[in-house]
């Protein structure tokens, strides 16, 4: 360890990642019989879930991270892929937070 400006450094010199929390929230496409253009319409479900990483983990890391706490939403799913997706999505759930993407 080394002292910088009065403090204890013990990264060695290495910056650390910071730790980030991930809100996530459940969401399916429930198909309507009434609609315009497209017949689903997005809800959420279930409880949010808190997930905290390092801001420099790997796509890897933070789906076997979120697969941790949702695995027990899908019970009988053997591990040949990631049974779920992630997104980028407004706290109702119902479009991306960076785009105009409305799936």
């Amino acid at each position: 360890a080394e002292l910088v400006n009065g403090e204890a450094n013990l990264s060695g010199g290495l910056e650390l990642p910071k730790p980030i929390t991930i809100c996530l929230v459940h969401r399916r496409l429930r198909k309507v019989e009434r609609y315009f253009v497209n017949p689903y319409k997005p809800e959420l479900f279930g409880m949010p879930v808190l997930v905290r990483l390092h801001s420099s983990c790997p796509a890897e890391e933070l789906y076997a991270a979120v697969w941790q706490q949702v695995r027990h939403l899908v019970p009988d799913h053997e591990l040949e892929g990631w049974p779920f997706s992630l997104s980028f999505v407004k706290r109702d759930g119902s479009s991306c937070s960076r785009c105009s993407w409305r799936q």
